[in-house]
């Protein structure tokens, strides 16, 4: 799959418009449900049509092309964890000094599991959720991008009689 230019549109190559409609509703329904609409209940749902989204997008970039899972894997942690690690290592020296910050418990192993994107019990509610918690979405997002470079490893492997049956290699 090749990702094509919209013509008239100053969008990179590959924009799909279509995709800001989808982006959309997706941040509507997000919104709706941290806005405590009760009559929307999508929010979960807003969030899960963000990663249909990426990996549409990843998949359509990365087929044709040469990127090594090490070299995806690389250019996803050069783009996230400088400014995740910012964030959580002001949020730490917030809660270090307990006269700026008396709402939540300082654990440095919950600063540490946060900042590798891993679950940890919070120590101020009853979840495991990094220490700023709508870091969830980077957890799951470094793990689905995780899962999506080692797709990227079997671009060569094939099942020899699905490709037996594959159109496109004339069986």
């Amino acid at each position: 799959m090749r990702l094509t230019r919209t013509p008239g549109h100053s969008g990179g190559p590959g924009y799909l418009p279509g995709i800001d409609g989808l982006r959309a509703i997706a941040v509507l329904a997000v919104l709706l449900f941290h806005g405590d609409v009760t009559a929307v209940s999508g929010g979960c749902l807003g969030v899960e049509v963000f990663f249909v989204i990426s990996g549409f997008l990843m998949w359509g970039t990365t087929w044709d092309s040469p990127i090594t899972p090490g070299r995806f894997m690389l250019q996803r942690i050069h783009r996230i964890v400088p400014l995740h690690w910012a964030i959580i290592s002001f949020y730490v020296l917030l809660l270090a000094a307990p006269h700026l910050m008396q709402s939540g418990a300082f654990e440095p192993a919950h600063g540490i599991t946060s900042s590798l994107f891993l679950p940890w019990p919070h120590p101020a509610i009853d979840a495991n959720q990094p220490r700023v918690t709508p870091g969830w979405t980077l957890n799951y997002g470094m793990f689905f991008y995780l899962v999506f470079a080692l797709g990227l490893g079997t671009r060569g492997f094939s099942v020899p009689a699905v490709r037996a049956h594959d159109p496109e290699r004339g069986g």
